[in-house]
């Protein structure tokens, strides 16, 4: 593994890759590691530095709607290597059928699969962060006329949280995986007809900006941030690429 920061890459770098992922989170830093050792040149770009710094997060500005309505959103999202993996508790449990099924209240409730579909995904995400195999929901009470009213669900904990040092030995031994830290991205370019990525464009917070091309982009920057990226991307529709994309 290569370890780069933005602010110190001379202007204009000539940064390409076969596959460029975007956001060093959780999902930013495993999909990494699926490529770690393999012919396939691999850029992880993070917005943030090593660690998490309080002025990297003005630019998770935003409030939460709904039941979290008025509270900031960079109360559970965090820039720097490890994303919101450097500051969750590390509690993990799996979905049960229940999540899955559809609720007559509950306008648009239901999955299109069921809980089965996850099971290979659950045991690789379980190994990768060593939970071991998790036990079954127990009923432990019920009530006088059988109804179950209390059950156990097993929730586990990873011996280490931040994933950015859970991984650190496998990516550093990678030579074909390159970390670029300070390096937000702030737009996708794309084919005239915004359909056929070709490459990011990053600013280092130093007030430098420059491109980097790719065969393939991996939006990893968590839900909202991947919104964000997606609607400022702007150079071939004004509403950005994500309205572009619904139509297609």
């Amino acid at each position: 593994m290569t370890f780069l920061d933005a602010r110190r890459l001379p202007a204009q770098p000539p940064l390409e890759c076969d596959v460029l992922v975007v956001g060093a989170g959780s999902a930013g830093l495993t999909i990494a590691r699926e490529f770690a050792g393999a012919h396939t040149d691999v850029i992880v770009l993070e917005g943030g530095g090593e660690r998490m710094d309080r002025p990297d997060q003005r630019d998770f500005r935003g409030m939460y709607r709904g039941a979290l309505k008025g509270r900031p959103l960079s109360i559970s999202r965090w820039r720097g290597l490890g994303g919101s993996t450097q500051r969750w508790a590390g509690q993990c449990g799996r979905m049960t059928a229940a999540d899955f099924e559809a609720r007559p209240w509950v306008a648009n409730s239901g999955w299109p699969f069921g809980l089965d579909e996850l099971e290979p995904y659950y045991v690789r995400a379980e190994r990768l962060l060593g939970l071991g195999q998790f036990d079954p929901d127990q009923e432990i009470a019920t009530d006088e006329d059988g109804s179950t009213n209390l059950i156990t669900h097993d929730f586990r904990f990873p011996a280490e949280r931040n994933l950015a040092k859970q991984l650190n030995d496998e990516l550093a031994e990678a030579g074909n995986v390159r970390i670029v830290v300070n390096a937000t991205v702030v737009a996708i370019e794309t084919d005239t007809n915004g359909k056929v990525s070709s490459g990011v464009r990053v600013d280092t917070g130093n007030g430098q900006r420059f491109g980097i091309t790719a065969r393939r982009i991996v939006l990893a920057a968590n839900g909202v941030e991947n919104v964000r990226l997606l609607l400022n991307s702007t150079s071939v529709s004004r509403h950005g690429l994500g309205l572009s994309l619904i139509h297609i």
